[in-house]
């Protein structure tokens, strides 16, 4: 599993949903109707980690998060937003700067410098606030962990299905074996998701060793 973003790494749907305010009902309904797909998403979306997001990806759930609860646009409005700037991915919510006026959607027209309905063609001038900044810091809090829960290996009742995890984090243990056995090293695992130190990966590989013991 590679990443767009090596400082930031992957986010899994509880993560996103917590740093987005969007609901897993609401990303899951999304990716399935390819309005908003997760950068990593297997085949089967019925396995474990089957949707992993990248942190362009939270940026831009966030934008549309703020967009639908606090701004009021329409849901097809934002559909027909993303056709008209499908050159653009659907990166476009987070790295392109949006602008919104009575539940419309606007952007800067790089021919005028002019703030433009997408849809409409109208101008407006009343900008979104910025979302990358905001989720960097969300982000940095959501990782923060408690020092007592490094390098332990935990169960808690209907989380990651009551299977054995990283302690202080949603991470299961088994994904992090997947990763081992694939060969990567523990600092290509920490890479892939940084929520974890050292002490962690390695405890989840002892883990691993006595099991199969």
């Amino acid at each position: 599993m590679k990443h767009a973003d090596n400082i930031i790494g992957a986010f899994d749907e509880a993560s996103v949903a917590r740093l987005t305010g969007l609901s897993l009902t609401q990303l899951r309904y999304w990716d399935n109707t390819g309005f908003f797909k997760p950068s990593y998403a297997q085949e089967n979306r019925r396995a474990p980690f089957s949707r992993v997001y990248s942190f362009i990806d939270v940026a831009g759930l966030r934008t549309l998060s703020i967009l639908r609860r606090i701004h009021k646009v329409p849901l097809q409005h934002l559909r027909r937003v993303a056709e008209r700037l499908s050159h653009m991915d659907q990166s476009l919510w987070a790295k392109q700067k949006l602008y919104v006026l009575q539940r419309e959607v606007y952007f800067t027209e790089p021919e005028t410098g002019q703030h433009r309905g997408v849809v409409s063609g109208q101008y407006a001038c009343i900008e979104l606030k910025a979302i990358v900044d905001d989720v960097t810091a969300d982000v940095k809090a959501l990782r923060e962990r408690p020092n007592d829960t490094v390098g332990k290996i935990e169960k808690r009742r209907n989380v990651s299905g009551s299977e054995p995890i990283i302690a202080g984090t949603r991470i299961r243990v088994s994904t992090v074996l997947a990763f081992h056995r694939e060969g990567y090293t523990v600092d290509q695992i920490i890479q892939e998701f940084p929520t974890l130190k050292r002490e962690d990966v390695e405890a989840a590989i002892r883990h691993g060793d006595r099991k199969a013991a």
